[in-house]
């Protein structure tokens, strides 16, 4: 069972996202069971 954690980085472009997915470690998890990590 593998461990996702959502990758969001702001394009060049205005208000365009790139979001990736990426495994991650159980220990990175947060309480509610995803780890969601966003980059401006």
């Amino acid at each position: 069972m593998a461990t996702f954690c959502i990758h969001c980085i702001n394009n060049s472009t205005p208000a365009r996202r790139h979001c990736v997915i990426t495994k991650v470690s159980p220990t990175s998890i947060d309480n509610q069971g995803n780890l969601l990590k966003v980059y401006w």
